[in-house]
């Protein structure tokens, strides 16, 4: 039984620390003996501490976390140390000299978390909106809009969800208005956070682009956007760059516009529109989080290592400087740093052994949901068209510090193959010299490596199988 902690901090100057005990009730898992507190370093959810808090019989726990002056975002997860599925996640702001009891309950098929004590009100205040957000999103999937072929009805369509969206609005606008005891700052905070403009635009958006070629019901779209934008647009304030989740909308919020106004959005543009549209720490950090995530936007490795290089100037908190660092060690013909993991059998492999094969790197752990998911698409959809290819290698590294759990891992099927090379960084886990170098903090993580044992790309798990074959076959045959 384990309760993970992630926060994200604010700023880098410390002041005390933050208090934080409770106790799990009613969970059903026999034995719990601690809690594990995992907590991120910033708001990239990188450079992250862990430490396990010791839990009495009557499952109380107590542990202090490091302060900082400005408001930090926490997201809680009790998980099963049986298969480390979740029960229970909640997320909440901090603020420096919190002073916080919670208690988690589990009754049937109902998870909460009661706080109390000093500025428990915010805690409690996002439960109820966590729980609004949950309807939304259930409620909001039955619109069809992205599907709707008819002009007329695609009109009324589009109406019923611009309303239906509105109403979710005011009235989360409005539970956080009338909360008590909640300082203005970080109402603001989290009045930014629970903003879905960005859902708003991204759904029309997905419909402009599922009508390309239909220029009358684009227009339809394109009209209902222009008629309610400013309506539904949160402009940023004083404390905006204090929200990670109010970051990525306005990334997501000029994407969908740009679709929307009929220019297909790349990385350079959606760049340069966020570059204008804002200024100071707001601004560097959309950038930078456009950068570090750049999901599908990233069409061209050449274009995103010069924004890369052309953000440089622009960063000022130590955290960005450090990520932009990294993402410059993986720029396009940078040499894959030379590291040395273990096989199963325990022997020492060199990755510039493998030099004159374009090297497909995954990094991996055991419960990692995501690695699975881009594992199976890979080994269906794109594997079958390259295990003939002598150019080519599939690296699996596995990060678990525990043999057994590795081992474990391979023989599930769910993360690797025996086809694969598999390595593991030696049981030192992220400690390892390769993850240090490149600042890996989980997984997936891939990285493109071509025939000549330089960086040729790093592509997302979510990409396309059509460009990640691409790819593989353009870095197998670099010259």
């Amino acid at each position: 039984m384990a309760i993970t902690l992630h926060s994200a901090r604010a700023q880098e100057r410390r002041t005390s620390v933050t208090r934080i005990s409770g106790s799990v009730a009613n969970i059903g898992l026999p034995n719990i003996k601690a809690i594990h507190i995992q907590f991120y370093e910033n708001w990239f959810y990188s450079g992250h501490i862990a430490r396990e808090i010791s839990v009495n019989k009557n499952g109380e726990f107590s542990f202090d976390l490091p302060n900082y002056n400005q408001p930090f975002h926490l997201h809680l997860v009790i998980l099963s140390d049986l298969d480390q599925s979740p029960y229970f996640s909640t997320k909440v702001f901090v603020e420096p000299g919190d002073n916080i009891q919670v208690k988690f309950i589990k009754n049937g098929s109902t998870d909460s978390a009661i706080f109390s004590g000093k500025r428990s009100e915010k805690y409690n205040l996002i439960q109820t909106l966590e729980y609004y957000m949950t309807e939304y999103t259930e409620k909001e999937r039955f619109f069809p809009i992205a599907t709707e072929i008819d002009s007329a009805k695609l009109d009324r369509a589009l109406i019923n969800y611009t309303e239906f969206v509105n109403f979710y609005q005011k009235k989360i606008n409005n539970i956080i208005n009338s909360a008590p005891n909640i300082s203005s700052k970080i109402k603001d905070v989290i009045v930014h956070k629970y903003a879905i403009f960005d859902q708003w635009a991204f759904r029309l958006s997905t419909g402009f682009k599922n009508n390309r070629g239909n220029s009358r019901l684009q227009k339809v779209i394109l009209d209902s956007f222009r008629k309610n934008e400013n309506n539904f647009y949160v402009k940023p304030n004083a404390f905006s760059h204090l929200g990670p989740t109010y970051i990525s909308s306005l990334k997501i919020w000029e994407q969908s516009k740009l679709e929307i106004s009929g220019s297909k959005p790349n990385l350079r543009s959606v760049y340069d529109s966020l570059k204008k549209k804002y200024t100071g720490l707001l601004q560097e950090k959309v950038l930078a989080s456009l950068l570090i995530k750049p999901y599908d936007l990233l069409d061209s490795k050449v274009v995103f290592d010069s924004l890369v290089l052309a953000i440089q100037p622009l960063a000022v908190t130590p955290y960005i400087k450090n990520a932009l660092a990294t993402l410059i060690k993986l720029r396009k013909g940078a040499d894959v740093l030379n590291a040395s993991f273990i096989d199963r059998q325990g022997n020492l492999f060199n990755l510039g052994s493998l030099k004159g094969k374009a090297l497909l790197i995954d990094i991996w752990f055991l419960g990692c949901g995501g690695c699975a998911q881009f594992h199976e698409k890979f080994h269906k959809s794109i594997y079958p068209l390259l295990k003939d290819n002598k150019k080519f290698k599939y690296v699996s590294i596995n990060i678990d510090k525990e043999k057994d759990k590795w081992i474990k891992g391979i023989e599930s099927g769910l993360y690797t193959s025996d086809d694969y090379m598999n390595l593991n960084t030696q049981g030192e886990g992220l400690e390892h010299d390769f993850t240090r170098f490149y600042d890996i903090k989980g997984g997936p993580y891939l990285l493109l490596v071509d025939a000549n044992g330089k960086i040729y790309g790093q592509p997302v798990a979510s990409a396309s199988s059509e460009l990640l074959l691409s790819w593989i076959n353009e870095a197998g045959n670099a010259k």
